[in-house]
């Protein structure tokens, strides 16, 4: 059963949890921050069931884990990693869905915590923001989001001291609108903004004849070399012809059909990491006009 009725944020596990007294396996496309790291707490009552429960099977942590799996294997002499940036670019002439629009804004203006050079530090959804130059999207302002990989990663990948996720719409009249609204967040005046993600999503529709249909991604990894150089690997994708969105729905029908054929033997719930690779990634997405690029560079 693959769940992908959204938003996740403030969800209970009730789906899921009738999937296990159903001995059923189940999937879900969340990318709520609690929901997919507290999913494990499922895990004792799945392996009774002999199920999986698999939370997260989305662009994150799903594919940002299968890209830095593969980049570590890659470049294997890559030394000992210490930072994982992620980012996400999405076009603007793409589908909105409100409840999309509504986990984005749940933690707009509210506070979360994340790893910046072995600290964890408390920063604000939709703020902290900064610009970044995509090779094919040019410049874009990203801001701090709230996303399960800053929890699941600092675990998943030892040794690493930043974890961090930002996200930049095309139109940066938008992406500072959204600055303001975090803003207005923390000082109180607006309590809980996904409450108001229909207009919102109204709103944002004007603006599509200034946009363009083509978003990114990007995955960057530093890691110290044994030489004591600094190594930097970045994974840029981009999407064209509005293909953006199918990627979050990707990585729950890779899991599915690995779960049919029998290619999947792990059972117990346990957010989407490590459960298939980027390879298989790229296969799923060979009809649609997704590409990559990989390139590292070397510092003292």
């Amino acid at each position: 059963m693959i769940h992908a009725a959204g938003p996740f944020q403030g969800q209970d596990y009730a789906v899921a949890e009738a999937c296990i007294d159903a001995g059923v396996h189940y999937v879900d496309l969340a990318d709520g921050r609690a929901f997919v790291c507290g999913i494990e707490a499922l895990d004792s009552r799945a392996r009774g069931r002999g199920v999986l429960v698999v939370s997260g099977a989305s662009t994150l942590p799903a594919v940002s884990s299968a890209v830095i799996d593969s980049l570590r294997a890659e470049f294997a002499e890559i030394g000992s990693l210490t930072a994982i940036e992620i980012g996400i670019a999405p076009a603007q002439r793409i589908p909105r869905g409100e409840a999309t629009l509504a986990g984005a804004l749940s933690y707009c203006g509210k506070p979360f915590r994340r790893l910046e050079q072995g600290t964890w530090r408390e920063v604000y959804g939709w703020q902290a923001i900064r610009r970044r130059r995509y090779r094919t999207l040019g410049t874009r302002w990203m801001a701090a989001c709230d996303v399960p990989d800053l929890e699941l990663f600092p675990r998943r990948y030892h040794g690493v001291t930043t974890v961090r996720f930002d996200a930049g719409l095309e139109l940066a009249v938008l992406q500072w609108g959204l600055w303001l609204a975090a803003a207005s967040a923390r000082s109180g005046l607006v309590a809980d903004w996904s409450r108001h993600a229909r207009r919102l999503q109204q709103l944002a529709a004007l603006f599509d004849p200034f946009g363009s249909d083509v978003g990114g991604m990007h995955v960057a990894l530093a890691a110290r070399l044994p030489d004591g150089r600094e190594r930097r690997v970045v994974w840029e994708l981009v999407a064209r012809a509005g293909h953006g969105p199918e990627i979050p729905s990707i990585p729950a029908a890779i899991v599915a059909r690995k779960l049919a054929a029998g290619a999947i033997a792990a059972r117990g719930a346990m957010p989407c990491v490590g459960l298939f690779s980027l390879a298989e990634f790229a296969a799923a997405v060979a009809h649609l006009a997704i590409t990559w690029t990989v390139s590292a560079t070397d510092a003292p």
